[in-house]
């Protein structure tokens, strides 16, 4: 299937693209199969929660957090400390 949204949006896509490319770190995609869905309840492998812990995955969300438009998820509520 073909979908067109528009050149606004293929641009977009460009620039997450080059964005994507430029800022990953190199062994970031062969950490896991990262298209692999979450289930309710855990992660389908214990995999991912090794890839998660990964310096390369740590590097990923500085990224992220850091970049100019801010790709992560911003509204997400940050964790709480664990009481003493």
């Amino acid at each position: 299937m073909e979908l067109d949204l528009g050149p606004e949006i293929e641009q977009f896509r460009r620039e997450l693209r080059d964005w994507i490319a430029e800022h990953a770190p190199p062994d970031l995609a062969g950490l896991i199969d990262w298209r692999m869905a979450a289930i309710p309840g855990g992660y389908r492998t214990t995999g991912l929660a090794d890839a998660l812990q990964h310096p390369s995955y740590a590097a990923w969300e500085h990224a992220l957090a850091g970049s100019p438009i801010r790709w992560c998820a911003s509204s997400w509520p940050r964790p709480i400390p664990a009481s003493s």
